[in-house]
C-alpha cells in the first residue's frame, strides 16, 4: 500500500521541524551546563546570571579558581573562613563558672556559622585557626585574673587555658585589657568549637564600648572571633 505522497511527505517535515527545535533547545542546554563546568574567563566576565550555589568558575585576572556563595564570588583559595564579633556586654554566670562567649553578629562567613550563639561551627573538615580578642573591663578597686581556654564538641581542650590579669580601676577609669589568643585545631564536619572564660568576681565583664571622639573612634566590640581554614 501507497501513501500519498504529498500527504505523507507533509507529516515528516512537520515532524522534523518539530524535532528540530526539541533537539536545538536540548543541545542548547547541555552545552551550557558543559560550560558552567568549565567556565573562565577575567574578572569582569564572570557570569551573572542563571547561577547556583557551588557553582565554578576559573578567574584568570586572579589565576584562581573562585566559587558562587549564593550571594557573591569566593576565591577557593581563601577555604572556609567566618568572621563574628558581639555588641553586648557579656557577663559571667557566676564566680568561677565556665562561660562561652558570644557572638551575634557575622562579619563575613563561609562553610562557618554561630549556632546557639555560641558555638562555632565548620560545615567542613580540614584544619582551622581559631582567634580572639576580648575586651575585658575591671570596675573593681582589686585586680583580677580570668582564665581562658577551648572546647570542641563540649569537651575541654587539654593545655589550651590562659590566664589574664585585669587591671584594678584607676584613675577615675576602669580597668581594661584586649585578651587575643590563636588556637589551631583539627575539625570534622559539623564540629564546633567554644571560646570559655571564667572570673573569680562578677563584675569583671567582657564590655561592648561606645564610640568616642577627640579622636573619633569607632564602637569597641565586645568579643571577636574568627575562624578560618589553613
Amino acid at each position: 500500500m501507497k501513501f500519498p505522497n504529498a500527504p505523507f511527505q507533509s507529516v515528516i517535515t512537520e515532524a522534523s521541524q518539530k524535532l528540530a527545535s526539541v533537539w536545538s533547545q536540548w543541545f542548547s542546554q547541555l552545552e551550557w551546563i558543559i560550560s558552567t563546568l568549565v567556565m573562565s574567563g577575567k574578572t569582569s566576565e564572570r557570569p551573572t546570571t542563571r547561577l547556583w550555589e557551588g557553582q565554578r568558575y576559573f578567574d584568570t585576572t586572579l589565576g584562581q579558581l573562585v566559587f558562587w556563595t549564593g550571594s557573591q564570588w569566593r576565591s577557593a583559595a581563601v577555604g572556609y573562613y567566618g568572621a563574628f564579633f558581639d555588641t553586648t556586654n557579656q557577663a559571667a554566670s557566676a564566680i568561677n563558672t565556665a562561660t562561652a562567649v558570644k557572638c551575634n553578629t557575622s562579619n563575613g562567613h563561609w562553610g562557618v556559622s554561630v549556632k546557639s550563639t555560641n558555638k562555632f561551627t565548620v560545615d567542613n573538615p580540614g584544619t582551622y585557626n581559631v582567634q580572639f580578642s576580648l575586651q575585658f573591663t575591671n570596675p573593681d578597686t582589686a585586680e583580677y585574673e580570668v582564665d581562658i581556654w577551648f572546647r570542641i564538641n563540649g569537651a575541654d581542650v587539654d593545655y589550651s587555658n590562659s590566664r589574664f590579669t585585669v587591671p584594678k580601676k584607676h584613675g577615675g577609669g576602669d580597668g581594661h585589657l584586649i585578651a587575643a589568643l590563636n588556637f589551631i585545631a583539627e575539625m570534622e564536619a559539623n564540629d564546633y568549637v567554644q571560646i570559655i572564660w571564667s572570673t573569680p568576681n562578677v563584675s569583671v565583664i567582657i564590655e561592648t564600648i561606645a564610640a568616642s571622639t577627640s579622636p573619633v573612634r569607632p564602637i569597641t566590640p565586645s568579643a571577636i572571633v574568627t575562624l578560618q581554614q589553613v
